[in-house]
């Protein structure tokens, strides 16, 4: 203490000696320059005063800029930590004290290993490690011990802070809550377990189902096609039509218990994705159709180089199918036009199968893509209706849409997007 006033008498003299000094100086000035001086010194003192209002409206701005800094800080609806290298905590927010469940002042200087659930400390420790090593953004997740249940799991994003040597001795860790969102993937890859359980206990029913079908089938055709062979001489003509009706309906039977395969299997069928080139499929499938009716007049207009991402031998079904149908529902007019293209339609690539056919009622639309729903009379154009529903299926696995336009004999427009 003493020593500090001899300090502090040492300074008052040495500041009466520079004074005295100056006195003597102005003893030698003229009045004319004691009266420039005079101005000099007031001039510098407003600007002294000026300087200082500035100073004091900037420190009010800065104030004001801390508060909004701490407000933002405090009130984040993340946790926000400052760790030192060896994970103790300097600084937190209140959204990261709750995080804890406890004070803020509580936590400074503790350990955050201890918040951590044991069999996860491990990980914080190579946290940290990588954030400091890399010098980089770091994240990574662990649970938190937590007196409530469940757990509460979180995710910490970090990066390295530099002191003034460039050295990296701190981290900043924003901590946010990922439990609800961990739940509902557990509760995912749970569904996903059972599906696959339910899907494959669906595929052992339905070839189950299909083989206890397919035997009584197969024995009623074998039979009555053996009594059309061995007593056609005892029937007339209305029996044999009867058993030929049998055969016909047992076909047709078989025929949808293969549909309802097919439809079960590409429900389960899981998308292999790859270049898919459109436009040479329909050039395949046009090539076969024509050579399947070489006599019919059928112009195809088939869109270059169309590819597309997606399971080619799904989509294989896909062109197959509409194409097919194109063909089939042009069979009565003498001539017709079938194209294949894509449009842009809301900035989005739209995939078309179109022709002049015998189109159908838009009333009906509705009916058009379920199984076995058909709009015209079998007698007129021989099917199931099957075709229109795996279209269907397939479009929607690849995440696309499907829909048609039509009119009664002004032919229909079928269109499909993908992903």
């Amino acid at each position: 203490m003493k020593k500090k006033q001899n300090d502090i008498d040492a300074l008052r003299k040495k500041a009466e000696a520079k004074l005295r000094e100056q006195e003597e100086r102005l003893k030698d000035l003229s009045a004319l320059d004691l009266q420039h001086l005079v101005h000099e010194l007031g001039t510098s003192q407003i600007e002294f005063e000026m300087q200082n209002e500035e100073l004091r409206k900037s420190q009010i701005e800065l104030e004001d800029s801390r508060s909004k800094y701490s407000d933002l800080y405090d009130f984040a609806p993340a946790g926000y930590f400052t760790f030192d290298k060896n994970g103790f905590i300097l600084e937190v927010n209140l959204a990261g004290a709750a995080l804890l469940q406890k004070e803020r002042s509580f936590l400074i200087k503790k350990s955050f290993s201890i918040f951590i659930h044991k069999d996860d400390q491990d990980l914080f420790y190579k946290h940290r490690h990588d954030v400091f090593v890399s010098g980089s953004r770091q994240s990574c997740e662990i649970r938190l011990n937590s007196d409530s249940s469940p757990q509460i799991f979180v995710r910490m994003i970090s990066i390295p802070v530099q002191d003034s040597s460039g050295s990296y001795k701190q981290i900043r860790t924003a901590v946010s809550d990922i439990t609800e969102s961990k739940e509902r993937a557990t509760e995912r890859e749970k569904l996903h377990k059972e599906l696959e359980h339910s899907n494959k206990a669906l595929e052992i029913y339905s070839y189950t189902i299909s083989n206890d079908l397919r035997a009584p089938l197969r024995s009623i055709e074998g039979f009555t096609q053996a009594i059309l062979e061995d007593y056609t001489d005892k029937l007339d003509e209305t029996g044999k039509d009867y058993l030929h009706r049998v055969i016909s309906a047992s076909r047709r039977m078989s025929q949808l218990i293969d549909a309802l395969l097919t439809i079960a299997s590409l429900v389960r069928a899981e998308i292999k994705e790859d270049t898919v080139d459109l436009s040479s499929i329909a050039q395949v499938t046009a090539y076969e159709l024509k050579k399947r009716q070489p006599e019919r007049r059928v112009e195809f207009i088939i869109a270059e180089k169309v590819k597309v991402k997606g399971d080619i031998n799904l989509l294989r079904m896909v062109l197959e199918n509409l194409l097919d149908n194109a063909w089939k529902f042009t069979g009565k007019h003498p001539s017709a036009r079938i194209e294949f293209g894509v449009t842009r339609i809301d900035d989005k690539d739209v995939y078309f199968v179109r022709d002049d056919g015998a189109g159908f009622d838009m009333d009906f639309v509705d009916k058009l893509f379920g199984p076995f729903r058909r709009l015209h009379r079998e007698e007129d154009f021989p099917g199931i209706g099957i075709g229109l529903a795996m279209v269907h299926k397939i479009i929607k696995k690849h995440g696309g849409k499907l829909w048609s336009e039509s009119a009664p004999e002004k032919g229909a427009a079928f269109y499909f997007t993908l992903g």
